[in-house]
């Protein structure tokens, strides 16, 4: 590749605002070729991007190529819905309880431009079940006529179609000013984020120390732990004097000397005892162990 356009997109109304995050890639299918991807911008919106046939190198196979607005999360007509996203989705298969299967798109909406002053947004974090599972080809910005698998392009999704756990869900952060300002991760069927809280008392924030303007305050985050599927909300803690962004996953052992997988960039962490003191670790461990676990296949040796 030389920096050449590959491909343009027919129905190019649809992107409006600016894309300000990194983009999510996916292989649906697990043959080895990025076949999806999901961009999120500053105006609340999510377009899914379908890319079949990447594995057939030729001319008509990037007719194929087309673009949809999934969700419609934001608005600039009130205050109150200038929701932005500068973070990319991280992408989690997931099945519900009747077996249906989607693809989670989890996002928190959040002005990372303006952490201290915007705090008249109400921002959620979400998670947007994408059911359609299978790189596709959308009809409204498909301009072939040959092709019989095709689909006709669905409404974006509204904040108001997130209330029940078909389409998805929405957590509002509660906190006057509270935002996301980091990607989150999704670990055995938890969903994990940060978000952070402006300072509420705007007086003197800056104060003097030793001759030097100094940040009196920083503003607090909080750490949520949410069900995928259900969106419930299943712990939270609060992070006091801290910007706490993206979290990361780590394996280690623990305190019992069990192999689990730990999140990083949740505050200090856990509490444990050293030599009869309690100290923070720094992560916080899950429940998620990794001890080997037995496997097993049937072989019918009468019909080897």
């Amino acid at each position: 590749l030389g920096g050449e356009r590959i491909h343009n997109f027919t129905v190019t109304s649809m992107f409006e605002d600016s894309i300000a995050s990194k983009l999510t890639i996916f292989d649906s299918n697990g043959d080895g070729y990025i076949d999806r991807i999901y961009v999120p911008d500053t105006g609340g919106n999510i377009y899914r991007i379908d890319l079949p046939f990447t594995y057939d190198n030729k001319t008509e196979v990037k007719s194929r190529w087309t673009a949809m607005k999934l969700a419609e999360l934001g608005s600039f007509v009130t205050s109150t819905d200038d929701r932005r996203f500068f973070n990319p989705p991280a992408i989690v298969r997931g099945r519900n309880s009747d077996g249906t299967a989607y693809d989670g798109v989890l996002i928190g909406s959040g002005d990372i431009t303006q952490p201290n002053s915007d705090d008249i947004t109400t921002n959620y974090f979400f998670n947007i079940k994408d059911d359609v599972t299978n790189a596709t080809i959308w009809k409204g910005d498909y301009s072939g006529s040959s092709e019989t698998n095709v689909r006709i392009t669905p409404e974006p999704k509204k904040l108001s179609d997130l209330t029940n756990t078909v389409n998805g869900w929405k957590y509002e952060l509660p906190a006057g000013g509270e935002k996301s300002l980091g990607a989150g991760v999704v670990i055995d069927g938890v969903v994990h984020f940060n978000s952070y809280t402006p300072f509420a008392d705007t007086l003197d924030p800056i104060e003097l120390e030793n001759g030097q303007c100094v940040l009196n305050k920083t503003g607090d985050s909080s750490y949520y732990q949410m069900d995928l599927n259900t969106g419930s909300k299943i712990t939270s803690r609060e992070l006091l004097n801290t910007i706490a962004k993206d979290l990361a996953v780590h394996a280690g052992v623990n305190r019992h000397g069990v192999s689990v997988l730990r999140i990083l960039g949740a505050g200090k962490g856990d509490s444990t005892t050293v030599d009869g003191a309690p100290t923070l670790t720094g992560l916080i461990d899950t429940a998620v162990t990794l001890t080997p676990k037995w496997t097993y296949r049937y072989f019918n040796e009468a019909a080897q």
